[in-house]
Formats: structure tokens, sequence, C-alpha cells
């Protein structure tokens, strides 16, 4: 394989064909870094749109907001103590603080934040086709519902401890939401070519990327008509 990328000649002398090899091992330790920054930003791409994919390529942000709440399991219909953590990018969780990443709902301009009553009831966004809720929603709860993997909305129930802290990540997340556009592509207007403009044309070059391999992720993306955000 490095032979084919140096071009080395097969009677070349012995330290050309070590040597050349070596110094291609940059060229190729970048090419694969770049494909895995292409993936992970056609991850985020599926899961949170065009802001996903931005906020993937501009990396974490310090959190706004952390701590221990209780989260209505989407496809166990438990509630479920996690980690959780709001930043710029959205509102992540994960089994205790510094564990892997177990979900995260990416918020734009569209999300919707509110408080809920004890006891109301929960949609069909909230749950696997096949769940239903075992227990009643408890005292301090909110829910937020956002985009979800790039179509359709889904909508998280989340707990506090006491009425204070479910008012204080109430007002973080709707602080959030205030000063980011809305890329929903529900709510985009047909005839713009990608709700964004600029954002438009960067979600389609990261499907470029991702089905032409390392020579797409290459080429320039495609021209967007300039639109104004929904």
């Amino acid at each position: 394989f490095f032979f084919f990328l140096s071009g080395a000649p097969r009677d070349a002398p012995l330290s050309f064909c070590i040597l050349t090899p070596l110094a291609v091992l940059p060229l190729f330790a970048k090419m694969m870094k770049q494909l895995k920054m292409a993936k992970d930003m056609q991850k985020a791409m599926q899961q949170g749109g065009p802001m996903g994919a931005l906020n993937a390529m501009m990396g974490p942000t310090p959190p706004r907001k952390e701590g221990y709440l209780t989260k209505l399991g989407h496809g166990s219909g438990k509630w479920q103590k996690r980690y959780f953590t709001l930043d710029d990018t959205g509102l992540s969780y994960s089994a205790a603080p510094g564990q892997k990443e177990k979900g995260k709902l990416h918020i734009d301009g569209s999300t919707v934040c509110e408080p809920v009553d004890a006891g109301c009831e929960v949609g069909d966004d909230a749950l696997a086709p096949s769940a239903r809720p075992k227990q009643h929603v408890p005292e301090y709860a909110f829910k937020v519902t956002s985009v979800w993997k790039g179509h359709g909305r889904r909508t998280f129930f989340i707990a506090a401890s006491t009425a204070q802290e479910c008012d204080a990540w109430v007002e973080a997340i709707r602080l959030l939401i205030e000063g980011l556009p809305n890329v929903n592509p529900h709510q985009r207007d047909p005839g713009a070519a990608g709700g964004m403009g600029m954002m438009g044309g960067m979600g389609a070059m990261m499907g470029g990327m991702m089905g032409g391999g390392a020579a797409a992720a290459s080429a320039p993306p495609p021209t967007a008509a300039a639109a104004t955000p929904a």
C-alpha cells in the first residue's frame, strides 16, 4: 500500500524503499483524520441537522449548566437518573460525569422548553412505539422538544429534585434557544436550498463527503441559493 502511495519503483534501493513510505505516513495519518472528522460531522448532521454539523466542526464548548436529573427513557418508559450537560451544542447525558455520552438532543431556535405539571400526559414523540410510561410524570418536571436525528421531532421529559432546580434548567435552556437560529428542516421554506444558505450547502457537502469517500471530501460544496432563516 505504501509503495503505491509513494510511487517507489520495484528496483529502487532498500533505503529508498524504507524511507519513502515513512515520508508518506504523515499524509496518510492526515487523510484518516479527515475521514474520521467527516464521519463525525455526518453523524452530527443526522442527529441535529445543519446546526449539529456546524457544532461538530466547532468542537466542544464550555458547559452552561450540568448536574444530575432524571429522564423518561425513550425505550423503557422508566425514569432514569442521568448526568446532564448543557452547552452551546445541545443537551447531552451520560450515566455519570466523565463517562461515555448516552444521548444528545441538539438545540436550535425551533426548540421548545417548558415546565409541565405532575402527572401530565406523555405524547407519542417522547416514547418508542412499543413503550409505555411505567410511572407518572413527577413533580418539578419539564420537557424539551427539538429536531431529532435530522428528521421529525422528539420530546425529552426531565425532572429535577426541587422547583428551584427545575426553574434554573428551564431558564438556561431557554437562554440558549433565544440565541440560536431556527434550522428545523420541517419549518424551512421549501423553495430555499437549505434554510440558512451556507448551512444548506454544508449539509449537502457532508452527504457528498461520506457518499464519495476521500475524493468527495476534497470536492467543493454545491452552491446553495441565498435564503433567510425560517
